[in-house]
């Protein structure tokens, strides 16, 4: 019988009420492990962040890769990733493989050469980063394990997955009808109701789920007046526009401004976490893609956008005088992710007798496993309260010139890029490419 593994990762972006923290489950009896767990060393929940800097720079390159898989075969659709949910979902899996799975997938997560401890470490440091890094924004970040009943797993690795992920387990009869519903209720509560659920069915050969659950609630350091919201055209394409909600505010911000885009940092609470949006420039008249200064559309900054280009822009930000138009939207994603984490090196953990599991399970020579299916759905609302994400930028470009008591006109009319980032550890939480806010 084959047996599989599945994960999962569920995100919910949000501006709305705090929800109640749901009742703790009760842990996984320990009678269902074979062997007892060894000691592993806690470390201290400070935000410093010296191991874990590299999980970051790998979280960033994974994400954005994710976009560009996502957003550029779809032309026409809005995409709206956390890189972060689906990294420490992957994360956990990762603590149970073995040999060159192992290896793969430490390329894809950014962690080659980084030894099993240090990686628990910088797993812990960056959830408790996360989740510290600004008393007036809210960050929720829930992992949990379910396992099959009867499946004897390895006491060391679920003691990881518990210790250095914060994880809440279970043991759950998979064949009961309800068993869908109750991993699912955990999702819904841990997202403040936003992704009511993430499991259609389980088959007959699951036998773990390892999901990640982020709830983000930011109300922005300045808020939008809502008196000064009206309608306006977004141009999704040349020939295509809709009527949309359009946000304005004028004011000092931290703004770039090059040959190919336009960019503004939008702080929450005290300005650790913001979004970043990234408007391409429109080509002049007369200006064709082989004119060196020409305009860009988002598919061509979406193909450009990596974590080099996205570490040297955060310096290139300056304070500057302007005002920003920037559309309401609110929408829902969700996506299989097997093929893009295919496309990003990770083929070997999806394919049944090649993936390396061995080290979830407490017997050797255990039937194999492996990841049968990588699902991601997210949910983003953004008002004149609160917020969403913001992206990145291009190679090599300098700042343009320009006199400092001109003011900028950025007005966010056509797609755009949005990336939501926590300055403090520079992890990327949440990014997107939207084309279409109505």
């Amino acid at each position: 019988m084959r047996l599989a593994a599945l994960l999962t990762a569920a995100t919910g972006l949000v501006l709305g009420q705090a929800q109640p923290p749901p009742e703790r489950m009760e842990p996984i009896p320990p009678e269902i492990w074979a062997e007892e767990a060894a000691e592993l060393p806690l470390v201290d929940h400070g935000i410093e962040l010296s191991g874990a800097s590299r999980l970051v720079v790998g979280t960033n390159e994974l994400g954005f890769g994710m976009l560009r898989e996502l957003a550029l075969p779809s032309p026409d659709e809005n995409v709206f990733i956390s890189p972060t949910s689906v990294a420490l979902a992957l994360g956990m899996a990762y603590a149970g493989a073995a040999g060159s799975t192992r290896d793969a997938m430490a390329d894809a997560l950014g962690l080659r050469g980084m030894i099993r401890e240090e990686v628990d470490v910088s797993f812990t440091e960056l959830l408790a980063a996360l989740e510290s890094s600004d008393p007036k924004v809210r960050v929720d970040i829930a992992n949990s394990l379910w396992a099959r009943r009867g499946v004897k797993f390895a006491g060391e690795y679920t003691q990881a997955v518990l210790d250095h992920f914060a994880a809440e387990a279970k043991e759950l009869d998979f064949s009961a009808a309800s068993a869908p519903g109750t991993i699912n209720a955990w999702v819904k509560a841990k997202t403040g109701g936003k992704i009511p659920a993430i499991i259609e069915t389980i088959d007959p050969d699951d036998v773990l789920f390892l999901v990640n659950a982020v709830y983000f609630k930011g109300m922005w350091t300045n808020a939008f007046d809502k008196k000064l919201t009206e309608e306006g055209d977004f141009h999704r394409s040349a020939d295509d526009a809709a009527r949309v909600m359009m946000m304005s505010r004028q004011a000092k911000f931290d703004y770039l401004e090059d040959r190919h885009v336009q960019a503004v940092r939008l702080p929450y609470g005290e300005g650790h976490l913001a979004m970043y949006v990234f408007l391409p420039r429109r080509p002049r008249v007369g200006e064709s893609e082989s004119t060196p200064d020409h305009g860009m559309v988002l598919e061509e900054f979406l193909g450009r956008l990596n974590q080099e280009e996205w570490s040297m822009r955060q310096d290139q930000f300056r304070s500057r005088s302007g005002k920003v138009v920037l559309p309401r939207f609110r929408l829902e994603y969700s996506q299989k992710l097997n093929e893009v984490l295919r496309s990003l090196g990770m083929s070997e953990a999806f394919e049944p007798g090649v993936a390396d599991f061995s080290a979830m399970f407490a017997e050797s020579g255990s039937k194999p496993a492996y990841i049968s299916e990588v699902r991601h759905k997210t949910f983003v609302d953004v008002n004149e309260e609160g917020t969403e994400a913001a992206a990145a930028t291009s190679v090599g470009v300098t700042l343009t010139a320009m006199p400092a008591e001109e003011p900028f006109l950025m007005v966010v009319d056509r797609p755009f890029c949005c990336v939501v980032a926590d300055r403090k550890t520079g992890a990327v939480l949440f990014a997107g490419a939207i084309r279409d806010p109505s």
